[in-house]
């Protein structure tokens, strides 16, 4: 085996949806952050996590607002430059607003969170709590809101997305057809 560490930890679990995370600031201000750290950690109450650096524009906003959205993307180049544009310029010096088509949606109590229009899928998501875990921050957030454009199957579950927007190594694609068990 060879032996793995830094980096090559996060690889591990690669490939992984990735994520636009979306915050609103109480004067207005939206951002958003793309990330591949975000997970569900409880069904009741419905409770997710996500991982983002301490200095992120999104993360101060989120912060601020208590509020935030998951939003995950189609597999598609539109989607692939949303990802780039969210992920590879800072909130602090570009208007991340101003090049995203997004909505508005409940977070729950008055706070408004920004899904980008082309979502797939979104969580609105009030924090429950954020602590530091190494080089990021750990949000823990209750999902207040969510919906999905993805299908059922016969017994009503959401089935899977075989068109999911993930990244390995900076490559982006869509998510592999389940395996076929006997």
């Amino acid at each position: 085996l060879e032996p793995a560490c830094g980096r090559d930890i996060a690889a591990i679990h690669d490939p992984r949806p990735l994520v636009i995370v979306g915050a609103r600031g109480t004067g207005g201000e939206v951002g958003f952050a793309t990330i591949i750290w975000a997970t569900p950690v409880s069904h009741t109450p419905p409770l997710v996590a996500l991982a983002l650096r301490a200095r992120s524009h999104t993360m101060g906003l989120l912060r601020e607002s208590g509020a935030f959205s998951l939003a995950t993307l189609p597999a598609d180049a539109d989607a692939a430059r949303l990802a780039e544009l969210c992920g590879n310029r800072t909130g602090h010096a570009f208007d991340k607003a101003a090049a995203v088509d997004y909505v508005l949606v409940e977070a729950g109590g008055a706070a408004l969170v920004p899904v980008p229009a082309m979502a797939l899928s979104w969580e609105a998501c009030a924090v429950r709590s954020v602590q530091e875990a190494g080089d990021h921050l750990l949000v823990i957030g209750e999902v207040t809101h969510a919906a999905t454009h993805g299908s059922r199957d016969d017994a009503g579950r959401l089935a899977p997305v075989e068109t999911l927007l993930c990244i390995h190594h900076g490559a982006y694609a869509p998510v592999g057809a389940p395996l076929e068990l006997p």
